[in-house]
C-alpha cells in the first residue's frame, strides 16, 4: 500500500471523476484505474460501487478518507518539523576557502551560495592560489579548506605534496581534458593524429601559474617552441582561430565556450594521449567539530551541485 494510492482516495472525493483526477496528475484514466483496483485487491475490500465508467464510493470506501486526511497532514507535519530544523540550524562560523584554478572558482561560487541559503550562520570567503601555496595555507590552518584542480601532467608531484603534509583529500568529480584548435586547423581536417604530430606547433595558455607545466610536457615530447601565454580568454581564443596555436581544454571549458561564446573551435583526437582533470577538496586532519560540520556541508553542497550540472 503506497501512500500515493491512497491519496487517489482523496483526490476523487475532491474532484468527483476519474478524468478530473488523470487532468490533475497529468496521468491516464487507465492508470489511476489500475492503481485503485490494486489497492482494493491489498485491502480485500470494495471501494467503490461501479455503474459503466462512473465510481462511487463504497461506505467502506467512505470510511477511509478521514483516516488518508489525517495520514495527508501528518506528512505536512514531518516536513515542516524539517524545514524547520533546517531554519533553526546551529551551524556557523567563518570559512575561507582556497582554490586554484578559473574552473575551481566557477563552481566553488555557487556552491558557496547554496551553503549559505542552507545555513545562514556560515560566512564564507574564497582567495585564489597555486596549488603549492595553497596546500600550505591549509596545513597551517590559514585556509580552512581548498579546492584543486590536477590532471595527468602533475596529478602524482601534487598528490605526494597533500600525503607530505597529511592533508584529507577527497575527489569532486573528474573530466577529460582535450587539446583544442580552431576548426579550420590541419590537425582538426584529419580524423586523429598522434602526439608527435601535435607537437609540431606552437601553444597557448591563458594561466599563467600553467606555464611552466605545460612546458614540461611539451619539451618532454619534442616540442621547444615558447608558450605563448595570453591572460584574457578572447584574445586567446582568437589565437586559436587563426589556426597557428593549439591549447589544453578541460571539456566543460571547451563546452561554455563554443556553446555559449560561439567561438568555432574543434577538439583534436589524439590516438596515443589521454589526458583527465581531477577536482580535489581539501582540508587538515586537526579540524574541530563544527569545522568538519561545516566542510561536510560545503561537500555536499558541491556533489548536490555537480550531479545538477551533469
Amino acid at each position: 500500500m503506497r501512500l500515493d494510492q491512497l491519496k487517489l482516495l482523496l483526490l476523487l472525493e475532491r474532484y468527483g471523476t476519474l478524468s478530473a483526477v488523470a487532468k490533475e496528475l497529468n496521468t491516464t484514466q487507465s492508470t489511476i484505474s489500475y492503481n485503485l483496483k490494486e489497492l482494493e485487491r491489498e485491502l480485500d475490500t470494495a471501494l467503490f460501487i461501479r455503474e459503466g465508467n462512473h465510481l462511487k464510493f463504497s461506505p467502506k470506501g467512505r470510511q477511509l478518507i478521514p483516516h488518508i486526511e489525517n495520514i495527508e497532514q501528518a506528512k505536512k507535519n514531518i516536513l515542516n518539523i524539517a524545514k524547520k530544523t533546517l531554519a533553526d540550524n546551529v551551524l556557523s562560523g567563518n570559512m575561507l576557502i582556497g582554490y586554484d584554478s578559473h574552473s575551481c572558482g566557477k563552481f566553488l561560487v555557487e556552491a558557496l551560495i547554496q551553503l549559505k541559503k542552507d545555513f545562514s550562520g556560515i560566512t564564507a570567503s574564497m582567495d585564489r592560489a597555486e596549488y603549492n601555496t595553497l596546500i600550505e595555507k591549509i596545513t597551517y590552518k590559514e585556509f580552512n579548506a581548498g579546492v584543486i584542480q590536477t590532471n595527468s601532467l602533475n596529478e602524482v608531484e601534487i598528490l605526494n605534496l597533500i600525503l607530505s603534509h597529511s592533508l584529507n583529500h577527497q575527489i569532486l568529480f573528474s573530466e577529460d581534458i582535450f587539446f583544442v584548435a580552431g576548426e579550420q586547423h590541419p590537425l582538426c581536417k584529419k580524423e586523429h593524429c598522434t602526439l608527435a604530430e601535435l607537437m609540431q606547433y606552437q601553444f597557448v595558455t591563458s594561466k599563467k601559474f600553467s606555464e611552466n607545466l605545460y612546458t614540461k610536457f611539451l619539451q618532454k615530447n619534442g616540442n621547444n617552441k615558447p608558450i605563448l601565454f595570453i591572460p584574457d580568454y578572447q584574445s586567446q581564443h582568437k589565437l586559436l582561430e587563426q589556426c597557428s596555436y593549439i591549447t589544453f581544454m578541460p571539456y566543460t571549458a571547451y563546452h561554455e565556450t563554443v556553446i555559449n561564446y560561439k567561438y568555432k573551435l574543434k577538439i583534436i583526437n589524439i590516438d596515443d594521449f589521454v589526458c583527465k582533470s581531477n577536482y580535489w577538496l581539501l582540508s587538515s586532519n586537526n579540524q574541530s567539530s563544527a569545522e568538519q560540520e561545516m566542510l561536510s556541508a560545503l561537500y555536499h553542497s558541491m556533489q548536490t551541485l555537480l550531479s545538477e550540472k551533469k
